[in-house]
């Protein structure tokens, strides 16, 4: 049985472009293409799949503004 590496990722600027620590799907992409790169490397084939819509449909003010709210919470917040 062959390895077939497959990702569905939602574009999230604030990670995958800027580097943000507020989200954790930087990390996810950046597997995903590695597992994809490494299984075509063998002679096989992966797929990362990239919706240019920005995670859970928040739009991006929105999605900042309840990030912000949450890190200057007690404790803060990663994700």
């Amino acid at each position: 049985m062959s390895r077939f590496p497959c990702r569905v990722h939602d574009e999230c600027n604030g990670s995958d472009v800027f580097g943000s620590d507020i989200c954790t799907c930087r990390p996810y992409l950046t597997h995903a293409i590695e597992e994809a790169i490494k299984t075509a490397q063998r002679g096989g084939c992966g797929i990362v799949i990239y919706f240019r819509k920005e995670g859970r449909s928040l739009g991006e003010v929105t999605k900042y503004l309840v990030y912000n709210t949450r890190k200057r919470q007690e404790g803060g917040d990663s994700a």
